[in-house]
């Protein structure tokens, strides 16, 4: 998992992204609180990105795990 932090580009976060999956990572989830979405990568497939009502699942890495995007930037 990787939070976006107010000091990082979008780019170095994609480098840093494609590095960790080119190395057997399975798959990287991309917080970002600027714009609460989380993206979750994984090689040779569609990066999803899951916004605000919705739940985030990784049912090949975790199965039986649930996030509400809203919990994960406490959003009320």
């Amino acid at each position: 998992m990787e939070v976006i932090s107010p000091w990082d580009s979008y780019t170095d976060v994609e480098s840093k992204t494609r590095d960790w999956l080119d190395g057997d990572t399975r798959e990287v989830w991309v917080v970002d609180p600027r714009k609460h979405v989380i993206t979750v990568h994984r090689t040779g497939e569609d990066s999803p990105i899951f916004l605000a009502g919705e739940t985030l699942e990784s049912p090949q890495l975790l199965p039986g795990f649930r996030v509400a995007v809203d919990e994960v930037f406490d959003v009320s």
